[in-house]
């Protein structure tokens, strides 16, 4: 099971960015809320989409704020242009959420799950899930958490409504870590 820090210190495409993270309890949330505020690049990230132009989610100025609940199988992270517009949810199902010298992590059960700002789902690597399962990497139980919990996410958000109230969350999210909520 592969562990991710929510700070991007492995990701090669970012050069300098500012981070920082809180705990809080919004609604019915309970975790750990960090923001990377991303200030130099080495490289640009896209990312493909089918049927019309790929989105950028890494480049200068761009913001993700992530959002680990300690009690829930799945961590979002919310991907945000320069103009703090949100580009995308991305969603990884996760075994567990925690802080680790003092950074948040996810154990990440491999399955993600992405929705776009246009109410697109794309549900991604659900090869690496069987994989890990056949590998034995993962066990059976957590082979059906992460499952029910793709299930779960995708009937959710297929609802428009759902989204909304997503976004509304995120904005909270947002608003408490930079202190706007106040």
């Amino acid at each position: 099971m592969k562990k991710h820090f929510s700070d991007a210190s492995r990701n090669s495409k970012i050069s300098k960015s500012d981070f920082k993270y809180i705990y809080s309890e919004i609604e019915d949330f309970k975790g750990y809320i960090s923001l990377l505020k991303i200030k130099e690049i080495n490289k640009v990230g896209y990312v493909p989409r089918e049927n019309r132009e790929d989105d950028c989610i890494i480049n200068r100025n761009y913001i993700w704020l992530a959002m680990y609940p300690v009690d829930k199988n799945y961590a979002i992270t919310a991907m945000f242009n320069e103009k703090n517009e949100i580009i995308e949810w991305y969603f990884d199902v996760i075994n567990k959420s925690g802080l680790e010298n003092n950074i948040p992590y996810i154990e990440d059960l491999y399955l993600d799950i992405v929705i776009t700002y246009l109410g697109e789902i794309f549900v991604l690597d659900e090869d690496e899930l069987h994989q890990a399962f056949v590998n034995k990497d993962i066990t059976k139980e957590q082979f059906e958490v992460a499952l029910k919990t793709r299930q779960y996410l995708v009937e959710k958000y297929k609802n428009e409504k759902n989204i909304e109230k997503l976004r509304d969350f995120t904005m909270k999210c947002l608003d408490e870590i930079t202190g706007k909520g106040e």
